[in-house]
């Protein structure tokens, strides 16, 4: 995507189709094969609602949540870019952004606002929140690990923190030394996707806001599905949800189903089966987990369409115009 752009023309194409396809293998099997269509039926009809809307109501704080932490991160740039600009950006752009592998899609939301932010500085405050995103699921994974005496979910969630880590400092320290490699080409654009990490890591007070910020949203995330899991029916302990959750969206990042749908939900069953003692009912979870989707997804998607259409249509008048002009 160059300098200008704000969104690719072509949206849907036939590299979809694979995607649709292993999301609707991956919930065949869970809603046949695992949880069974029926017990799963039971589980959503007998859900307590009003712990579902609970769930609803945590998941919009958790957004405004989110969307003040992409703020404090322009503010860090010395990009003053209102609230409700940035809440238009990403309700504009959230629902090309979920078909997008690994949500990948996110960094649209620089096109939205690239009159007031460069738009590689604008993708990189992107990249600059998912970064510390990372960071915070694992810290919560190892946090409710800990609590939980669950070791080895520790050990997984420190490995890819220091991983993260670790690239960050060699790309910060490093990257103007790609102007001596074959990629010396490229070293412009990185360091302009840099701009925004090295904003925070210059100015603590913007850091430990996004990292607050950061923390309090997934422990909201995660409260979503521990609220979904009671109201159907599965009473897990808090410190479990909190230790798996984070793993299991780790897992949903894997750029193979639609939002991760599908490979997050068998993820936590599978962790949630390897680590309590008690019989796991796979309806409740099955039901709690496709829930979180249908409420942090799905639901945004909904919301999201009428910005997103009034986004395309300005743009498109925006194409006939410079074509003319």
């Amino acid at each position: 995507m160059s300098e200008g752009a704000s969104f690719p023309r072509k949206i849907l194409d036939w590299r979809l189709v694979p995607l649709l396809l292993v999301t609707a293998i991956i919930l065949w099997l869970l809603l046949h094969h695992i949880a069974g269509v029926d017990a799963f039926a039971k589980a959503v009809s007998g859900a307590r609602w009003g712990l579902v809307w609970a769930a609803v109501g945590v998941f919009v704080v958790d957004l405004v949540l989110s969307i003040v932490r992409w703020q404090i991160i322009l503010w860090a740039m010395s990009k003053r870019v209102g609230f409700f600009r940035c809440a238009h950006a990403v309700l504009a752009t959230w629902p090309l952004a979920v078909i997008i592998p690994a949500r990948a899609g996110d960094v649209l939301r620089a096109g939205v606002i690239r009159k007031q932010v460069p738009f590689l500085e604008g993708a990189g405050s992107v990249v600059a929140e998912k970064v510390l995103d990372i960071q915070s699921l694992c810290l919560l994974s190892m946090i409710g690990s800990v609590l939980y005496g669950r070791t080895s979910w520790t050990a997984i969630a420190a490995g890819v923190l220091v991983t993260e880590w670790l690239t960050i400092v060699l790309l910060l320290r490093y990257g103007e030394s790609i102007d001596r490699t074959p990629l010396s080409r490229f070293a412009p654009k990185v360091q302009r996707l840099l701009v925004a990490l090295r904003a925070l890591l210059r100015s603590p007070r913007h850091l430990l806001g996004v990292m607050a910020s950061s923390l309090a949203a997934w422990v909201m995330a995660s409260t979503m599905v521990h609220l979904l899991l009671l109201a159907t029916g599965f009473e897990l302990p808090y410190g479990v949800t909190l230790s798996l959750w984070p793993l299991a969206i780790f897992v949903g990042m894997l750029p193979i189903t639609v939002a991760g749908m599908g490979t997050r939900d068998a993820a936590f069953l599978l962790a949630v089966r390897a680590s309590v003692g008690t019989v796991v009912r796979d309806e409740s979870v099955v039901a709690a987990t496709l829930g979180y989707s249908l409420i942090a997804t799905w639901l945004l998607v909904i919301v999201g369409l009428p910005f997103a259409l009034r986004l395309t249509f300005s743009l498109t008048q925006s194409r006939e115009r410079n074509h003319h002009a």
